[in-house]
Parts: C-alpha cells; sequence; structure tokens
C-alpha cells in the first residue's frame, strides 16, 4: 500500500537540492532506518534477484523517495521486461514533480528496474540485473517485503511482492565511489489493473502540511547532489 506525499514538497527538495555547507551524505543503512525504522538490514536483507513479477490485472505504484546525487536532476529512471531489456519504461525523469506514478495494464511478466545516467555528454543504462551491467557490476540493491508488510510510515507497507531499490548512478570509469544512495524508490505491486498508461497517484489535501513536514527533515532527506568527481 502506498501513501503518497504531494507534488509541492518535491518542489520544495528540488529547489533546496543544493551542496549544504557541512552536509554529509548518508549511507543505505542510514536511509533504511529513517524510511523502516530499523527494520532493514542494508546487508543482511538485500534480495538475491534484481527483478520483480507482475500478474494478470496487476499494477505498478512507484514512490520517488529520495536521490543523493549530482546527476539527480537528469538520470531518468523506470522498468524493462526481463524478456526484452531493450523495452525501457520511464517513470521518472530527474526530480519528479508528482513523487508516486501508477503504471496499469501492464502485461503479466517479469521486470527489472533500470537508471539512464549522461555524466559527461556519453549517455548510459544500468541495470538492476548484475549480467546486464559492465563487468557484471551490481548497480542497484534491491530489498523485499514481508508477507504481514514492513511499515515504512508515510510510504505505506514493504510486502513480498514490492521492491525497495537503491541505485548507484556512475560507473567505474566514471568515478563512482559506489555508494549506492544516488536514488531511493518503493515499487509497490498490487492487483486490480486497469485500462493501461501511466496515471499519477492522488494527493492529499493539505499540502502546506507536508511542506513543513518536508522543511523540517531536511537534515534526513535528499536535499543534496554529489559532487561528480566524487562519484
Amino acid at each position: 500500500m502506498i501513501r503518497t506525499i504531494p507534488s509541492a514538497v518535491f518542489a520544495v527538495f528540488a529547489a533546496l537540492a543544493t551542496p549544504l555547507v557541512g552536509y554529509s551524505e548518508p549511507s543505505v543503512q542510514t536511509v533504511l532506518d529513517g524510511i523502516s525504522g530499523g527494520q532493514i538490514n542494508a546487508s543482511a536483507d538485500r534480495y538475491s534477484g534484481g527483478t520483480f513479477s507482475l500478474g494478470a490485472g496487476q499494477s505498478l505504484t512507484a514512490t520517488w523517495i529520495e536521490a543523493h546525487a549530482g546527476l539527480a536532476g537528469t538520470n531518468v529512471f523506470g522498468i524493462y521486461d526481463v524478456a526484452d531489456p531493450g523495452s525501457l519504461i520511464t517513470i521518472f525523469s530527474g526530480i519528479p514533480a508528482t513523487n508516486a506514478v501508477t503504471l496499469e495494464g501492464l502485461a503479466p511478466g517479469e521486470y527489472g528496474f533500470f537508471l539512464s545516467v549522461d555524466p559527461s555528454g556519453d549517455p548510459y543504462t544500468v541495470y538492476s540485473q548484475s549480467q546486464l551491467n559492465p563487468g557484471d557490476t551490481t548497480m542497484a540493491y534491491l530489498y523485499q517485503g514481508t508477507a504481514g508488510g514492513i511499515d515504512l510510515g508515510t510510504l505505506g507497507t514493504l510486502g513480498l511482492e514490492d521492491r525497495l531499490v537503491a541505485f548507484e548512478d556512475l560507473l567505474a570509469n566514471v568515478g563512482s565511489d559506489f555508494d549506492y544512495n544516488d536514488l531511493f524508490v518503493l515499487a509497490d505491486v498490487s492487483g486490480g489493473g486497469g485500462t493501461g498508461g501511466i496515471s499519477e497517484a492522488p494527493e492529499p489535501a493539505s499540502i502546506l502540511a507536508w511542506v513543513v513536514v518536508a522543511l523540517a527533515g531536511l537534515g534526513f532527506a535528499v536535499r543534496r547532489r554529489k559532487q561528480l568527481a566524487a562519484g
């Protein structure tokens, strides 16, 4: 189950996503602790696969959580059909105005996640399946939920079919630090389906209250882009 955060909050995040004096990027574990209240271990709980499955009539809701990358404003996130990795479906481009997007009417099957990156005019795409990356490099950490669901607070719950994705955007040859905190997205699989296409998830009515919360929590969430030279 997904609970959405208003687009106004993410507009604030985008405006403030500049280097802050004394800022230190959070580790994957720090972010997971903030999201799950310490219920997910960054190393021990990593999902061994790089994909998720959709059954007949199921939909996918992707929620952009946070990013810590100098390229956050241009990175493109989405999914692909494992049977045809070239069939990329874009979900988020840069820092989104609306944090949650629902894809309905997708064909049943196995899907992976991708991140398209352009660090210096030489664009490339990395995948959640390591075997699709140069040198079989792991570029994404995936986390799976439980049958009862892991409580993620305002984000909802992480169930068995869902995935929490943590991406590294830079390859080794362009200065990666392999910290895997460049983009965090929650992928929620649910039954129902629809007529097809992409739709924005509904937003709560009280936008002002969310903006206040967003500003107060600035020290935790994304608000900083890492310098490219540091990866």
